[in-house]
């Protein structure tokens, strides 16, 4: 398999145990690591038999059973994040606090539906309370491409996340291929332009430096470095602040999500404008001799009858 790219949909749990014991089997336990491949072994049998008898795979946007591989997958990744994150001596506590910290899927045999377990929540994968006390949110992205990009409506949630729980939140972006990660805040992308990803059905998206820290840095990694009490004063936190501020009161609420809603539409709105304005230049600058962008459809007739 080439290096720079990594097919986690496509491979078969040995595969997959076999690269993922590489990645970690030298620095958890060998009991916790059996613990986590446990988990996701009973997960995937439990996907075969599933296919096998033409249940119905989870909401997948068309992907089918590979999204639900790469949902077992990730929870093993998640698992042995987790473990890892225990062995870290500024860490008091760790709670799982995704939507889908179960790390279920529930199948149906009688509607031949499924779905994943766990009440929906918007929190991110990890509570952690540090030794001195503060705490700090982690949630957990894996790259398998060497393309290291995070989807815009993730660092939006960053942004609910905090002004929600006043708790600092950040992301792990890991590297499948490189056996390496970094973490990022809401301040990596304050300043940044966003792109349209076609790798990622065309959603808008933030690039992210390529992750260089070994995952044996995790163990003594001081998060409480990343935590920057200002950013909880930017004004795409203090929304959501206020917004759980008066949640007991409709019709205040009513006016802050519609206001959330319009300036994400306004910022699509603008993002594509200027998108729209650079495509249109790019083309008018193909041309010297005509002004391509102010010509009329009669002036080409004529240019066209006069050749």
């Amino acid at each position: 398999m080439p290096k720079e790219e990594i097919r986690l949909d496509e491979m078969e749990l040995n595969e997959v145990n076999k690269m993922y014991d590489s990645m970690f089997g030298s620095l958890v336990s060998k009991q916790s690591y059996d613990k986590a491949y446990k988990s996701c072994k009973k997960n995937y049998k439990e996907m075969q038999k599933a296919v096998n008898d033409k249940i119905k795979p989870p909401s997948s946007m068309g992907r089918g059973w590979k999204y639900v591989r790469n949902i077992i997958y990730g929870w093993f990744v998640e698992d042995l994040f987790y473990e890892l994150l225990k062995l870290n001596k500024n860490i008091k506590k760790i709670e799982l606090t995704g939507n889908d910290k179960e790390h279920k899927i529930v199948y149906d045999y009688t509607t031949k539906k499924s779905t994943i377990a766990g009440a929906k929540t918007t929190f991110p994968d990890f509570l952690i309370t540090l030794k001195n006390n503060e705490r700090i949110y982690l949630e957990l992205k894996t790259a398998a491409k060497e393309i290291y990009s995070i989807k815009i409506g993730n660092v939006k949630q960053l942004y609910k996340t905090m002004g929600e729980s006043q708790i600092f939140s950040c992301i792990v972006m890991i590297d499948l291929v490189n056996k390496t990660y970094s973490i990022h805040s809401i301040e990596d992308f304050l300043n940044q332009h966003p792109f349209v990803n076609n790798r990622m059905e065309g959603q808008l998206c933030y690039d992210i430096p390529k992750p260089t820290k070994a995952f044996s840095k995790l163990i003594e990694e001081d998060l409480s470095r990343y935590i920057k009490t200002e950013l909880f004063d930017i004004i795409d936190v203090k929304k959501f602040k206020y917004l759980n501020k008066v949640s007991d009161n409709k019709e205040l609420a009513k006016i802050i999500v519609s206001k959330i809603k319009i300036d994400d539409l306004y910022f699509e709105f603008r993002f594509k404008e200027q998108e729209f304005h650079k495509t249109v230049n790019n083309i008018a600058s193909k041309f010297n001799d005509i002004d391509i962008m102010n010509i009329s459809w009669q002036e080409i007739f004529d240019k066209v009858d006069n050749k």
